[in-house]
């Protein structure tokens, strides 16, 4: 039996730094981004621009928000429309958490971390930059993707990050998969990372009941 702590048990007592720094000061709206999303009609028939746009120029505004996230497991069927694959497999369901701020904002490691993945994806629906860390806490392994980053910025394979280290930036829409502007953040536990869990962003239905085991709820993240 492994001695392994349960995500997120293994962070009980430890210090988290903001993976968006000041940015996530205050409470954030949340915008889901779900079939049942009161901001339904801003993203329903809506080029990724365009409700970029309402997001940050409106309702941000409207709402007197800094900041603002859209939520693990929302059925998002209707923002990934264009992506066939996605409907036919029924691969609906958001496995991270978007914390939506503007292009070029700082991303900084929440715990110390070794960098094992670092590439750019090409392609519309795409992470574009991504970044995949490697951390341990209280015995503990377990992994944090980053998505949707500025091809530029991206670390080299094999840093050694210590908590609260800026090391990449939130890419622009010609290079984060030709999303609105936001982070996406999701936990793949050791068991998920081994078994190619690293690819999922979404899952199905049927997924969901052992999600623990491979790719648990990263809210933790957003209130430190």
């Amino acid at each position: 039996m492994s001695n392994q702590k349960p995500f997120p048990y293994c962070l009980v007592g430890v210090k988290i730094h903001r993976v968006l720094g000041d940015v996530q000061k205050g409470a954030p709206l949340y915008v889901s981004l779900a079939e049942c999303s009161p901001y339904k009609k801003y993203f329903e028939s809506s080029t990724q621009q365009e409700f970029n746009d309402a997001l940050f120029n409106k309702i941000h505004k409207e709402n007197n928000a800094s900041w603002s996230v859209g939520g693990y497991l929302e059925d998002r069927r209707t923002i990934l429309r264009d992506y066939e694959q996605m409907i036919t497999m029924n691969r609906c369901y958001h496995l991270g958490l978007d914390i939506n701020a503007p292009v070029g904002t700082a991303v900084y490691a929440p715990l110390d971390a070794e960098v094992i993945v670092s590439e750019y994806e090409a392609g519309d629906g795409n992470y574009g930059g991504l970044v995949l860390l490697k951390c341990t806490e209280n015995g503990t392994t377990f992994y944090l993707l980053f998505g949707h980053l500025e091809r530029a910025s991206l670390p080299k394979v094999g840093a050694k990050l210590k908590a609260g280290q800026q090391f990449a930036k939130l890419g622009d829409f010609h290079e984060n998969g030709n999303w609105y502007h936001h982070l996406h953040l999701q936990v793949i536990t050791e068991k998920g990372y081994n078994e190619g869990w690293l690819d999922r962003g979404y899952c199905t239905l049927e997924d969901i009941p052992t999600l623990s085991d491979y790719a648990p709820n990263p809210t933790i993240f957003l209130f430190c």
